[in-house]
């Protein structure tokens, strides 16, 4: 008020900046998370602020489709949500499924086996040869490598991972892309688990993280913030598409 003193009319637009609630205050800090990282592909000018819905414990998907719904109407022009695919939830104009027919949520995208590669190696958790590396290969390197080398480091995370279960596993695969413009073949029970029960069979796949086994959120915030930042190659293609086409408006 004071700054604008004797000005007689300003107008304010907020045309340049999307407002994405999304299911909780940890979801915040993911998606920006990623975003920080997929910063130099995405259109410059054009600001993505992540709003909480709810927390933990009151957010989901609903709230998030209420909030933009009633925003939207309202006349806001600029609100979108992002919500989970869960095996349900469908894109509209202004909502967004992360992920949708293929990866159930954030988790899956944050524990993408090439992510826990280069977190695990960047820990010293494992060493080049545990991920059919050759040896000194450094964590920041495992971009780099070729299409079947991706492949086979993937296909080591996924072994100790499906070593951990017990039952029956479809052998159907999903040919994931990747910001890079690399890609490699993950079978659809391990981005179609549910996040929280995807988190669980961490800690007994690689002991190594033991340490977070009640701390989950902990670990995928390192996993985002030496993982994805030392290798923004390696986060799936499906997070760069979504944020530039909410971009887009």
């Amino acid at each position: 008020r004071h700054l604008l003193a004797g000005v007689p009319s300003v107008s304010v637009q907020a045309t340049n900046r999307r407002q994405i609630f999304v299911e909780s205050d940890n979801d915040v800090a993911y998606y920006e998370g990623f975003r920080i990282h997929l910063e130099p592909r995405l259109i410059a000018g054009i600001g993505l602020q992540f709003i909480a819905a709810g927390t933990q414990r009151n957010g989901g998907c609903d709230v998030v489709k209420r909030l933009v719904e009633d925003l939207r109407k309202n006349g806001n022009a600029t609100v979108f949500g992002i919500v989970d695919w869960d095996r349900k939830n469908q894109s509209s104009t202004y909502l967004k499924v992360v992920g949708a027919g293929s990866r159930y949520s954030i988790e899956n995208f944050i524990l993408d086996p090439l992510l826990l590669a280069v977190f695990l190696l960047s820990q010293n958790h494992l060493v080049p040869e545990d991920l059919g590396l050759a040896s000194r290969t450094r964590h920041f390197e495992i971009h780099r490598q070729d299409a079947a080398t991706l492949q086979r480091v993937a296909d080591r995370v996924l072994q100790r991972v499906k070593a951990t279960r017990d039952q029956q596993l479809t052998e159907e695969s999903v040919q994931c892309r990747y910001a890079g413009g690399k890609q490699v073949t993950i079978p659809s029970w391990y981005l179609g688990m549910k996040g929280h029960e995807l988190e669980e069979l961490m800690p007994n796949a690689f002991p190594q993280l033991r340490k977070y086994e009640h701390d989950a959120h902990r670990l995928k915030l390192e996993i985002l913030s030496k993982a994805a930042r030392d290798a923004a190659d390696l986060i799936p293609l499906e997070l760069l598409v979504l944020f530039q086409d909410i971009q887009h408006g």
